[in-house]
């Protein structure tokens, strides 16, 4: 049987290094160069032109890329975006269907 290298009282920390992209110390360099950070429906809803509310219901129909952060137990989620993603979904509806 291996022996774990992980100390008691922090045992989540050779789980989670094992996984790959996943380090128990930070790095000095910063963020990692695909980084981007996520904005909220807000902002969301100023770059689409639609208010709050509107937002969060066509993220909750899965009718716009987002990532659901779910809040506690309560089975409710806040909805967060990557600006790249909601850019390539308003570039995907401008564009016109190629007739077959």
């Amino acid at each position: 049987m291996a022996k774990s290298t992980a100390s008691p009282k922090q045992p989540y920390l050779a789980a989670s290094s094992k996984i790959v992209g996943i380090s128990s110390t930070p790095t000095k360099d910063g963020p990692p160069a695909d980084y981007e950070p996520l904005i909220e429906a807000g902002e969301a809803s100023k770059f689409l032109g639609f208010k709050p509310i509107t937002i969060k219901r066509m993220a909750q129909k899965g009718l716009l890329p987002t990532i659901p952060f779910p809040i506690g137990k309560t089975g409710k989620y806040r909805y967060k975006f990557k600006l790249s993603k909601l850019e390539a979904y308003v570039e995907s509806l401008s564009r016109p269907a190629l007739a077959a």
